[in-house]
């Protein structure tokens, strides 16, 4: 019995309405989409239009086809970013036709395995879809090379913000005989997205409690409950064009598509954080072509000073704008941070910007909390602002943090460069001298408690102790109780080793020594 396949609506044959869509399966449980097969003989009108085509008029041109399957068809809202993708310049015609067969290939696959289970509800068809695009592309991966759908379908590269246009691309195919599918959509993220259908969101194979995610990446309520549906495909393409042409330092081009996926969703915060980057990379740039950075003494021209601060502040607004989307993303607040210390140091109303600096760092810590980079954060703006008694004194509340806290020789030298820098700015050269001259090798107890342990095997009982001496000056000068009790249980678990050698006179000396430092530790 010979089968035959038609991909398209057949409204009139010979003038006469026909009302069939040879397209969907028979069984009106049809969610997959998926074309039918009907035999030549079931219907005798049928097999004369197999058999004789060229006798049958249509109102619509018809393929017939051997495969039955179709994974997307002209109208799908898809081949809308592609058209995009190939308009940027950064794919060719020749790769978009690649793209789109492999695309198509994949669909099908999608649509064979839910034919498979027209029982399941649409959110197992959805993991069902995840399990199909991972097989064929070998799994997920994350930080992919090219943000474009069609460098991923042609690398076999799948992410995230990918693999949910591909199950959104077989929606658009599946949703108008099942319009569940149409409620599917995608909500994008701080460097992620996926869907979201129901109460829950679906990344990469995976469902996810909607709560667990609107907690973890703090997406309001009024984005969690708007997902982007309508023009999905269109902002999506003109968000990864954006992100591409910033790579390549086309910051202008960038913001064009940044503006253009703006204009079809506000609830875009990659949109508004990146063109955030390019608006304060513009700004910097010309400041940086101007050497207004290093020379104080260049004055920039009208046009070129209102270039600067209109980007500058296009970039605080786009910042602002990717805060409020979601609070849960510590970059927007540094993005503004970071522009108000440019305009400090072009001198471009330091007061102002000193201000706003300092209110969003605070905002950031109601968000995240205090912690140990706060103080350091805070006087690097005082700095800046040549508030240098300011910077003080959050230095030495930084460095009561970093020595009591744990062990971070490499953040500590970093205190003591600064606040050396601030108490020469007040004239204090001895104190400044003394911190300045500190490096990471003198904070460096590691090295001195391996050092103990290897005069300890080689029996050098006076190198051991020359070692531990220098090791227990170091914690005491530069650490606190907490780094103190690190290396003094570090002592007591090196015993075993010297057990094993019977070494009597260096288990008694790791011993003593533990002690000695958890005595230190009390007075710290």
């Amino acid at each position: 019995m010979r089968i035959f396949y038609c991909n398209l609506n057949i409204n009139k044959i010979n003038g006469k309405p026909l009302s069939l869509n040879l397209g969907m399966p028979k069984t009106k449980d049809a969610a997959s989409g998926i074309t039918k097969a009907i035999p030549q003989t079931e219907n005798s009108f049928l097999q004369d239009f197999v058999n004789n085509p060229q006798q049958i008029t249509v109102d619509y041109q018809c393929s017939i086809t051997t495969d039955g399957f179709v994974g997307f068809g002209s109208e799908n809202n898809i081949n809308g970013l592609f058209q995009i993708e190939q308009d940027s310049g950064f794919v060719s015609a020749a790769d978009i036709e690649t793209a789109k067969h492999n695309l198509d290939e994949l669909l099908k696959a999608i649509k064979r395995e839910l034919l498979k289970h027209p029982e399941k509800p649409l959110g197992d068809k959805i993991l069902l879809a995840y399990m199909v695009i991972e097989d064929s592309f070998g799994g997920y991966i994350d930080g992919v090379n090219s943000p474009l759908l069609t460098h991923a379908l042609l690398n076999k590269e799948i992410d995230c913000d990918t693999s949910s246009l591909i199950i959104l691309a077989l929606a658009e195919e599946l949703k108008n005989d099942d319009l569940e599918w149409s409620s599917i959509g995608m909500v994008l993220m701080p460097n992620h997205a996926s869907l979201q259908y129901g109460d829950s969101y679906y990344d990469k194979g995976e469902k996810i409690d909607k709560s667990r995610y609107e907690r973890q990446f703090g997406i309001p309520q009024d984005i969690a409950d708007n997902p982007l549906r309508e023009n999905v495909f269109a902002i999506l393409a003109n968000t990864t064009c954006g992100i591409l042409a910033g790579r390549k330092n086309n910051y202008q081009k960038s913001i064009q598509y940044y503006d253009q996926a703006l204009a079809l969703s506000a609830y875009n915060f990659i949109a508004y954080y990146n063109r955030g980057i390019n608006h304060f990379s513009l700004a910097q740039d010309k400041a940086i072509e101007l050497d207004l950075f290093k020379n104080k003494d260049i004055v920039p021209s009208m046009a070129d000073r209102e270039f600067i601060l209109q980007h500058y502040t296009k970039a605080i607004v786009d910042y602002t704008q990717a805060s409020q989307i979601t609070s849960k993303y510590a970059g927007s607040y540094y993005g503004i941070i970071d522009c108000c210390i440019d305009l400090i140091d072009l001198n471009i109303e330091p007061e102002k910007y000193g201000q706003l600096a300092l209110a969003t760092h605070a905002e950031k810590t109601r968000v995240y909390g205090e912690d140990m980079d706060s103080p350091i954060e805070r006087a690097a703006v005082y700095m800046h602002l040549q508030n240098y008694v300011m910077a003080e004194q959050e230095l030495y509340a930084s460095l009561n943090g970093w020595r009591n806290d744990g062990y971070f020789p490499r953040t500590m030298v970093k205190v003591y460069k600064l606040l050396a820098e601030a108490l020469r700015a007040q004239g204090k050269e001895s104190e400044a001298a003394r911190f300045d001259s500190y490096t990471v090798e003198d904070l460096d107890v590691d090295q001195l408690f391996q050092q103990t342990l290897d005069s300890l095997k080689a029996k050098d009982y006076d190198g051991a102790e020359t070692s531990f001496l220098n090791m227990k000056n170091v914690l005491a000068k530069h650490y606190g109780f907490t780094v103190h009790r690190y290396f003094a249980e570090d002592l007591f678990y090196a015993k075993p080793e010297f057990t094993e050698q019977d070494n009597i006179r260096a288990m008694e000396l790791l011993d003593a020594w533990g002690n000695l430092l958890l005595q230190n530790m009390e007075t710290q």
